[in-house]
């Protein structure tokens, strides 16, 4: 196997989250989250077999001892592809050593360990949920547990397929994952063909549920702070670098994985954090800066009262109007006086 780019599964945001706003605007599909690591593989327009993990391209010279039974698969699916004569398609899947892989524990694995939830053909990706059953089918791997496809008119709607059981059996579905292939999203300028947002069971979010909200300013804060310090998150990060094949299981590690934690928060909670910081404390930092503000204008306004430029003006207006030459050179005098003592006024300022 060559190291060739697979091309990146679109990014699943939080439901609630503004780049799939459209998320539920027409029929969406919604499917089972696994509690797994993910794996991509697939055929090259070459005919190479090619296969990675978060990002990581693997060979199978050169695999993780934790994905080595994945390795095993896509030899074996890879002599079924070259079967089929296909190229340019890839497969996304999690993968499963064995039922208890991270947090939950399954009564079984998926079909040859790879439960498949995506596939990219060639130019585009699949839509049709009959498609990848045949390909799940084809590959003897498991086929996504579609939960749902249909219109959702309401967030109890969506919530109730949380306490599906899910495919693997022995436990409650970790999550889901709703589709909408017909609403483009967006992640900064990026744009991504289909919307995809996920719902994650309360029991297995990577936050504290404390309701941080209704609390003070300075509480709001460090509550809200402390809501992404979870052994969940940290168990991610660990999972995340065991999967690249980055740890060393000894002390040295810790530094790795704070920034591993460090990034996963940056990449999965920005927007979240953005619009928490906004919406909580934009109201406080508005009525912060003005204040005082009303008694600096009025002080202002006193001040100009007395200012040297008020007459000037009024100098100035009187000296348009006036048809008398005595008293327009009196004006004139006035003004030549009152305009040097503000510019006096206006040196004095500048030093300060």
């Amino acid at each position: 196997m060559i190291n060739i780019g697979i091309q990146s599964f679109p990014k699943i945001f939080h439901i609630g989250e503004s780049m799939i706003q459209n998320l539920f605007k027409g029929e969406v599909e919604i499917t089972e989250k696994i509690d797994g690591s993910q794996f991509d593989f697939g055929i090259t327009k070459d005919g190479e077999i090619v296969m990675r993990s978060h990002g990581q391209e693997l060979t199978n010279t050169d695999i993780p001892k934790m994905f080595k039974k994945a390795g095993e698969q896509v030899e074996r699916i890879g002599e079924i592809l070259k079967d089929l004569e296909v190229r340019n398609i890839y497969f996304y899947c999690e993968y499963l050593e064995k039922p208890h892989h991270n947090i939950l524990t399954y009564e079984k694995i998926p079909n040859n360990n790879l439960y498949l939830f995506g596939v990219y053909n060639v130019d585009h990706w699949t839509s049709d949920i009959r498609l990848l059953e045949y390909w799940a089918d084809e590959m003897k791997i498991e086929k996504p547990n579609v939960l749902y496809v249909g219109e959702i008119k309401n967030p109890e709607e969506l919530e109730k397929y949380l306490e599906s059981d899910s495919v693997l059996g022995a436990t409650k579905v970790e999550g889901i994952v709703v589709k909408n292939y017909n609403e483009p999203s967006m992640r900064g300028s990026f744009f991504i063909p289909i919307s995809m947002g996920k719902y994650v069971s309360e029991k297995f979010k990577e936050k504290h549920g404390k309701d941080w909200s209704k609390t003070t300013t300075k509480g709001k804060l460090e509550l809200f702070i402390e809501s992404f310090r979870t052994e969940a998150r940290w168990d991610k990060a660990i999972q995340h670098l065991r999967e690249s094949n980055e740890l060393e299981n000894a002390p040295k590690d810790i530094s790795k994985l704070m920034k591993e934690i460090d990034r996963d928060i940056k990449e999965e909670e920005l927007e979240n954090i953005k619009d928490v910081l906004l919406r909580v404390y934009l109201p406080d930092i508005q009525r912060k800066a003005k204040a005082g503000f009303a008694e600096y204008y009025k002080k202002s306004l006193l001040e100009n009262s007395f200012s040297p430029l008020n007459r000037i003006y009024e100098l100035e207006e009187l000296l348009n109007n006036c048809v008398d030459d005595d008293k327009a050179i009196l004006y004139e005098r006035e003004l030549e006086g009152l305009e040097e003592a503000e510019r006096n006024i206006r040196k004095g300022s500048d030093k300060k």
